[in-house]
């Protein structure tokens, strides 16, 4: 849920202050750089209320998508700020998943698919995977 923090600097120490020594927090949270991401970051959060939740299929009553800052989501960010925060080792690995936004129709989805085989084929391009799993080490 990284992408949803307003204030990463004070997030992040909050979560060293509460760890005991040698813990980790362990994360996901999507790239800023992947197709969703700049399609969030590109669009206003009245459009995410309008689609989101119907491009996902999820039931009419369930909860409006969160505001989106992406102020933790690319590797030069986290490492930098979690070292500002108290880590001692950020641990990071980028995956692409099956492109679940694009189920809305079968040809998004063929083309999200053929996405997602290219970029993890590529270490040169785990900057633009979906999702960061990450490790911070107090």
């Amino acid at each position: 849920v990284l992408e949803h923090v307003q204030e990463p600097v004070k997030f992040l120490k909050e979560i060293h202050r509460v760890l005991k020594a040698d813990a980790s927090f362990f994360f996901r949270t999507p790239t800023k750089h992947h197709y969703v991401s700049l399609i969030g970051r590109a669009t206003p959060q009245s459009f995410h209320e309008l689609c989101a939740n119907r491009v996902r299929r999820l039931a009419d009553d369930s909860h409006e998508p969160y505001p989106t800052y992406y102020l933790l989501s690319d590797r030069k960010t986290i490492v930098k700020l979690a070292c500002l925060s108290g880590f001692r080792k950020t641990e990071l690995k980028f995956v692409e998943a099956e492109p679940s936004y694009l189920v809305f129709h079968p040809l998004a989805f063929l083309l999200g698919v053929c996405y997602e085989r290219v970029v993890n084929k590529f270490e040169a391009l785990a900057g633009i995977r979906a999702n960061i799993f990450g490790r911070l080490q107090k």
